[in-house]
């Protein structure tokens, strides 16, 4: 894992944000803090989801 910023860089490609920023318009709230947001406030169940899947298969194949 890289130090300071250049960790970012390598998880999120700046090319994708710069691509969603062009599909907002004037005056409307930042798309991207938007789905950051969005992101930030699904992803625990998503990941608790997933974990909770995995175990159980695991469990059942075993």
């Amino acid at each position: 894992m890289k130090e300071g910023g250049d960790v970012f860089c390598d998880v999120i490609d700046r090319s994708v944000l710069a691509s969603l920023r062009e599909l907002q318009d004037e005056g409307d709230p930042d798309i991207v803090a938007e789905v950051g947001g969005l992101f930030i406030k699904h992803s625990p169940d998503k990941v608790d989801a997933i974990i909770l899947t995995t175990s159980h298969s695991v469990t059942i194949t075993n």
